[in-house]
């Protein structure tokens, strides 16, 4: 699948032993087959190189306020050191494991990928050679992992007149991650998460949505420097429903960052976030395919009397491995999964359901969109389905979610109805053949 994971690597994290773990994270991420985007922050560097040219630092809500003098200083210190440095071990690391090295070094200026105007408050604050980001330029850094490499961004932009600015690198990884709609958003920093107390590390956050984030914003919880992290991790969560990660760069990528409440702090749309199930996961959707099914029967009435579903753990695992496997999540409970299959330019969702106790809640209707979403994200038009027909509950669903009934079928006893959505313009099949695909899948519901 097309996915892409963002990695953001703070400056504070970019010694030799520091990026160790981030660069194990790329290595990681490209072995599951993610496109990897890198963005890295310079703080630290900067701030020597501005110390030994004997200009001070000035901050201002968390960004720096640079000046002509300080601009020219900070254009030397990233696009002379700081990149270079980042993608030499990244190409480093890779050609150690027998990988070929792809790591190329980006900024804004190249092809104008990241366009911006000078930054001014409404209250008339100059931050001098400071820029808000308009645009980031999809096509070129597509265009890089298009052709296999990693591009790694750094936080400097030009206006359309080739003015450049300095540009905070919080913001240039949100909105990278959310212009190239990236799958995974992780922002790699030297704390562990966020903290009600920063000199407490009992309380850390482990989960947080935006309501949370206000109160603790207003609460003086959340210092500038964190905050330019965070807007930009909800912007992302916001435009793409997806969670976002704040980690520690001594953490490696693991089951637990993704699943669990023990690392970092996780941002959440609200209570509940969708993500991919990995092989720890299956015992749970065994356990959530079982209880799920007593309701859906009740549901479906007298009329149908559909087999429990008996999958194993090696029925799981291999759609884990072959498909794509969603799951809501709150807390620690799954409580929701929808499989998508791609094959031959089409695609189907199925084993679609929620926990009966969480049931009225639309938790299936956000499922059912995040895989038309990762579906249309593959340039594949439509989705299918297969259900029962004329069960009332199961046909106002689908229909509310702009699905078509095409087609019926009674060829194993009882009567399927096919659906199909398209998604955006040019199916190349007909209803007739998405049919015949749907019906002669194994799956059923």
């Amino acid at each position: 699948m097309n996915k892409i994971a963002l990695e953001k690597i703070g400056g504070h994290s970019l010694s030799e032993k520091d990026l160790e773990n981030p660069i194990c994270s790329i290595k990681h991420l490209l072995k599951k087959g993610y496109r990897v985007v890198i963005c890295h922050g310079g703080t630290p560097g900067v701030e020597q190189a501005l110390k030994k040219n004997n200009i001070p630092s000035i901050f201002r809500d968390g960004l720096r306020v640079t000046s002509e003098e300080a601009m020219n200083v900070v254009q030397e210190s990233v696009l002379g050191i700081e990149v270079p440095g980042i993608v030499r071990k990244i190409n480093s690391a890779l050609v150690r494991v027998g990988e070929k090295p792809r790591a190329v070094s980006v900024s804004g200026i190249d092809a104008f990928c990241i366009r911006c105007h000078k930054k001014m408050d409404d209250d008339g604050t100059d931050y001098g050679f400071v820029g808000e980001i308009d645009d980031i330029g999809c096509a070129f850094i597509s265009a890089l992992l298009d052709a296999g490499y990693i591009p790694v961004i750094s936080p400097i932009g030009a206006d359309e007149t080739g003015q450049i600015f300095n540009l905070n690198s919080d913001h240039v990884a949100g909105k990278a991650a959310v212009a190239l709609n990236a799958e995974l958003f992780l922002m790699v920093t030297n704390v562990n998460g966020v903290f009600e107390n920063v000199n407490d590390e009992n309380t850390r956050i482990p989960f947080m949505n935006a309501a949370d984030y206000d109160r603790y914003r207003s609460e003086g919880k959340i210092l500038p420097s964190m905050a330019t992290k965070l807007d930009a991790m909800f912007e992302y969560v916001r435009c793409c429903h997806r969670p976002a990660y704040l980690l520690p760069h001594d953490q490696k990528l693991c089951y637990e960052v993704f699943a669990d409440d023990r690392i970092g702090t996780k941002l959440i749309d609200d209570g509940g976030y969708i993500r991919s199930a990995f092989k720890e996961d299956v015992p749970a959707i065994i356990d959530l395919d079982r209880s799920s099914f007593p309701k859906y029967q009740e549901n479906i009435g007298a009329d149908y009397m559909i087999k429990p579903l008996r999958e194993t753990e090696s029925d799981v695992q291999r759609d884990i491995l072959h498909d794509q496997v969603l799951l809501y999540q709150e807390g620690k409970d799954i409580i929701g999964q929808i499989r998508i299959h791609i094959e031959d330019s089409r695609a189907r969702a199925y084993r679609l359901c929620v926990d009966p106790k969480h049931q009225n809640r639309n938790i299936g209707s956000r499922l059912l969109q995040k895989a038309e979403e990762i579906v249309c994200a593959e340039g594949i038009p439509a989705l299918g389905l297969t259900s029962l027909i004329n069960v009332d509950y199961l046909d106002r669903f689908y229909q509310r979610n702009g699905y078509e009934l095409i087609d019926t079928d009674s060829s194993r006893g009882y009567q399927r109805s096919v659906y199909i959505k398209h998604l955006s313009k040019g199916t190349q099949f007909s209803n007739r053949e998405w049919a015949d695909w749907l019906l002669n899948r194994k799956e059923t519901l």
